[in-house]
């Protein structure tokens, strides 16, 4: 542990809030710092997971809920990722506490160069491409944030580096991260039921660039409507942009040309051929091509970035083959949970006519299914629907076969029955998965167990 953050740290009240995973470590590590440290949770405290090891580290714990004199007198608030801060308790609370998040703690005390990586879809493959290229190329790396590592478990080691994937909700409760290079791979609705509106969700993914200055790097994706227009009407500097593309040539920047990935920085060029890639997709071309873009400003070696794009061969529950069964291709897409990530799936299939039987639905987050219209209605050939969204799914006026299952195991059967040789079967529900799994890996994993029965 570094002595900055325990001189600055000992003595002070923090109020930590919310008591997931990342709450419990941050409470736990600012124990270990000497601060005085109140956790709380809405949750009744049989259900905080590892409670007995905060009392152990002196934490008072506070469970079942908490009102505003829990902050009196705070030095400082920590909230986890699932704590909504948009509330008049939390408006009431910055009156007279900062509300900061664990990884506005790492930006305070770190002293290496941070990578930050964040957009609808695509984050954690992207993150994990880049860790794959850069401990390569033999750099002590440290992953975390919303990839599922706690980001304050950075100071456990001696890294010269640090690479976070960050979600919306991270970036609410940022003001001093200033990231050397920042990733934005895409923006479409998502976190509906979270935000009052599509220009909240934007405002809060941009945050990203806030505090970056001239000398830093940003890598964009420029084929994004929503991010073309936002760094134009924010008037987002144009040094040290760095532009990939599907569609576009750049003078400097990331593009596909003749069947190669094409990288040209500080006037190199450099040439990574498509084939070869085990990555399934469109939007994985683009998640690759946004990772060489952070390397390549980080001055990575181009062998060294085709060894790591080439080895790498994706992460559960993203375009994952399943098996192959009468003729019939079965994809686990589980982790996608909003529209966006379900459009790009099915846009992997151009070309391929109405071939795909897809299992979507679950639980809806406010968004419009109506925006898939034109994807489903030339790729899909049956839709089978599941979860808490199976009618809002049905109402969007698709041109298709649409069936209703009451679980997922129906749906694999029905979806069985509708596919002929060499079309796909594609779990790609576009909604989370609350309403009748723990999270999109155990809906994934189940997918996976009833298909291998099949």
């Amino acid at each position: 542990m570094m002595i900055k953050e325990r001189i600055l740290l000992t003595g002070k009240k923090i109020v930590v809030v919310g008591l997931g995973v990342t709450g419990t470590y941050a409470a736990r590590f600012l124990a270990r710092c000497g601060a005085e440290v109140v956790a709380t949770d809405l949750k009744p405290a049989s259900q905080i997971e590892g409670r007995d090891e905060l009392e152990e580290a002196g934490v008072k714990l506070v469970a079942g809920g908490y009102g505003e004199e829990l902050f009196r007198g705070a030095d400082l608030v920590v909230v986890s990722p699932g704590v909504r801060t948009d509330t008049a308790l939390f408006s009431l609370i910055r009156t007279h506490t900062e509300v900061v998040s664990d990884v506005e703690l790492v930006a305070r005390f770190a002293d290496v160069p941070i990578i930050a990586v964040t957009g609808t879809n695509g984050k954690t493959t992207t993150t994990s491409l880049v860790k794959e290229i850069l401990t390569r190329r033999g750099m002590r790396l440290f992953t975390g944030g919303n990839i599922g590592v706690p980001a304050l478990k950075f100071f456990e080691e001696d890294y010269e580096l640090c690479l976070f994937e960050l979600s919306s909700f991270q970036l609410e409760n940022i003001s001093t991260l200033r990231p050397t290079v920042s990733v934005l791979l895409n923006i479409t609705e998502d976190h509906m039921d979270r935000y009052s509106s599509f220009s909240d969700y934007v405002d809060a993914k941009f945050r990203i660039f806030m505090n970056q200055k001239e000398e830093d790097h940003l890598v964009v994706n420029f084929d994004d409507p929503v991010i073309r227009e936002e760094l134009e009407r924010r008037n987002i500097r144009k040094e040290g942009l760095l532009p990939f593309s599907l569609k576009e040539e750049f003078s400097e920047g990331v593009f596909i040309k003749g069947g190669n990935i094409i990288c040209r920085y500080l006037g190199r060029e450099s040439v990574y051929p498509t084939e070869g890639i085990k990555l399934e997709g469109i939007h994985n071309l683009e998640n690759i091509m946004a990772a060489i873009g952070v390397a390549a400003v980080l001055g990575v070696d181009e062998e060294t970035i085709k060894a790591g794009i080439y080895a790498f061969r994706g992460l559960p529950h993203r375009m994952e083959f399943v098996r192959e069964l009468e003729g019939v291709r079965y994809i686990n897409d589980s982790k996608s949970t909003n529209t966006g990530s379900l459009k790009r799936a099915l846009e992997g299939f151009a070309g391929d006519g109405r071939r795909v039987v897809l299992i979507a639905g679950g639980k809806d987050k406010g968004m419009d299914f109506s925006v898939l219209k034109g994807v489903v209605n030339s790729r899909v050939k049956a839709l089978v629907l599941i979860g808490e969204a199976k009618e809002k799914f049905k109402e969007a006026g698709f041109n298709v076969k649409c069936l209703g299952a009451e679980d997922l195991e129906e749906a694999v059967l029905m979806a069985r029955e509708e596919a002929a040789a060499g079309d796909t079967v594609l779990l790609s529900p576009g909604c989370a998965s609350f309403d009748m799994f723990r999270d999109f890996e155990h809906r994934g994993n189940c997918f996976k167990e009833i298909v291998r029965g099949l």
